[in-house]
């Protein structure tokens, strides 16, 4: 049987467009607006065979009328930045090509709609400016503004001059434990918005108010008090020297309406836990300052009871507190067993940690079989000053699998590293004989370690899961990486800001990290909220 093999010649269907007598260009098309701040845009769009050029016009106000023209541009390129924006406005861009070839016209317009988004000049709430019945709220100083309007019941509050140059406003007159929101406005131009709320104090039979004078280790040792909350006054400085043993769980909880109640510890390891083997306590503290600078270096510092049972604690909280000077740990274990469903540090600052000549104590420390933490989480929190390891879990191929740390929105200053070239260098988070452990890292700054030399970043049990994102690291965090070990030393995954701590923060050394680069793109979504 034959064959006839027949061929047909391709033909470019560009090349007949381009060729082809067509009176008028073809409109630009793909065109997109990417809003970079609420007051900057870039617009892009598709090449258009044979254009000299592109003419853009953008309208403001409308939704593709184009009867507000505020602005026209044309370029060779395929992209133009548009600057000048009004937060929250409605805006129409359109574009046509020109053509350069005789007789042949320009194209039509072709446009798209977009909204800008909203304008941010307020920072966020602090813990310390909110109240159970006022907050203060801080934005630009100097900004061109005329009011604040906060809902819900509150309404309108006209600025005074002395409000606008000093860029904040105390709301008084709110209601504890409500959300607010505040916006701030020019005239009927919103341009910025937070939400906050009100703090809670604690009243009712449940509760244990001390008096300036009372003794703070009788009122968690006595077992009237168990599962109660002790409420600390305003100008609260107590002395805690020596241990005292918690016979059960209980809340610490520092007046949210005056300074920070300030505790002491002067001698010993001001807290033990050993009798608490339930699983069910519950430990908490809030609105407290800790200065331990003087105390043995630890926390909590947990064995067994007098039977040799290991403790099991439900869960140990500190939100809004300043936890500085501990010498070695904030917690550690050191018996068989010992287990925190959950540690969780939230809103605090803890600093000036693990200064003790030649130790290596991470926060929260563990090399112990068996022993198990669930759940550690930490978050909105700035570490400033941590000698050694942050997280080490490391206690052995004995120690349970399923524990989980969550890491998210907190600020890191010299925060992993020896405190001697003599002493071992430490991970940031060492997890390396462990069971499988799930490590999640999100929107953090690590700004600087100790700077021996050799610090790393982390390693876990090959059998975990870690996962990171919107982490950023300046240019003195410097930690090493080999892969060839086991498990393998890894760093951190971070996008790295081109440049040190001292360009990126205002004053590190004293503890403001603030934002001194206001262009640092991770501005309003990473590290520590109080800084935004």
């Amino acid at each position: 049987m034959a064959f006839a093999a027949v061929f047909t010649a391709c033909k470019d269907p560009m090349a007949e467009i381009t060729n082809a007598d067509y009176p008028r260009a073809f409109s630009p098309v793909g065109l997109k607006v990417t809003p970079a701040t609420f007051d900057v845009a870039t617009v892009t769009w598709n090449v258009i065979d044979g254009a000299t050029s592109y003419e853009l016009e953008l309208s403001q106000g409308d939704s593709l009328l184009f009867n507000n023209i505020i602005a026209t541009y044309e370029t060779e390129s395929l992209s133009q930045i548009v600057t000048g924006l009004i937060g929250e406005t409605q805006y129409s861009i359109r574009i046509k090509a020109n053509s350069f070839r005789d007789g042949q016209e320009d194209s039509n317009w072709y446009g798209v709609a977009f909204k800008s988004p909203a304008e941010q000049i307020f920072n966020a709430v602090a813990s310390a400016d909110i109240k159970t019945s006022q907050m203060t709220v801080h934005w630009t100083p100097n900004a061109v503004v005329t009011k604040l309007t906060v809902t819900p019941d509150i309404g309108d509050i006209i600025l005074t001059p002395e409000d606008i140059a000093a860029g904040m406003k105390t709301i008084t007159g709110l209601t504890p434990v409500t959300q607010y929101t505040i916006s701030i406005y020019n005239g009927t131009q919103r341009r910025g918005m937070v939400t906050a709320t009100t703090k809670w104090r604690p009243s009712g039979d449940g509760v244990v108010e001390l008096s300036l004078d009372d003794d703070l280790r009788t009122a968690i040792a006595d077992p009237a008090n168990v599962g109660k909350i002790i409420f600390l006054p305003e100008g609260y400085n107590y002395v805690w020297s020596g241990g005292t043993t918690a016979v059960g769980g209980f809340t610490i909880y520092g007046d949210p309406d005056g300074d920070l109640p300030i505790i002491t510890c002067s001698a010993g390891t001001p807290l033990a836990v050993n009798g608490l083997t339930s699983g069910t306590d519950v430990i908490h503290f809030e609105n407290v300052e800790f200065d331990c600078t003087n105390a043995s270096g630890y926390f909590i510092n947990q064995g067994t009871d007098a039977a040799g049972n290991a403790c099991h604690i439900q869960s140990l909280s500190f939100e809004n507190c300043v936890l500085s000077g501990f010498a070695r740990s904030l917690v550690r274990t050191q018996a068989l067993n010992e287990s925190f469903d959950t540690i969780r540090v939230n809103n605090c600052v803890i600093e000036n940690r693990g200064i003790e000549s030649g130790q290596n104590y991470a926060v929260i420390q563990s090399t112990v079989a068996f022993d198990a933490f669930p759940n550690i989480i930490f978050s909105n929190t700035t570490v400033n000053v941590s000698h050694a390891g942050f997280l080490t879990i490391s206690g052995g191929v004995g120690q349970p699998s399923g524990n989980n740390v969550l890491i998210q929105n907190c600020t890191f200053y010299k925060t992993v590293g020896s405190n001697s070239a003599t002493s071992d260098n430490r991970f940031f988070i060492d997890a390396g004989n462990n069971g499988p452990v799930n490590i999640t890292i999100n929107n953090c700054i690590f700004g600087s370690v100790v700077g021996v030399g050799n610090e790393r970043g982390y390693r876990m049990n090959a059998a975990g899961a870690f996962t990171s994102a919107g982490n950023y690291a300046t240019t003195d965090w410097t930690t090493v990486e080999d892969l060839t070990q086991t498990p393998p030393m890894q760093n951190i995954p971070v996008s790295m800001y081109n440049g040190s701590c001292a360009n990126l923060f205002v004053d590190p050394d004293n503890g403001n990290f603030h934002f001194k680069d206001v262009t640092f793109e991770g501005k309003s979504t990473a590290g520590d909220p109080r800084w935004w």
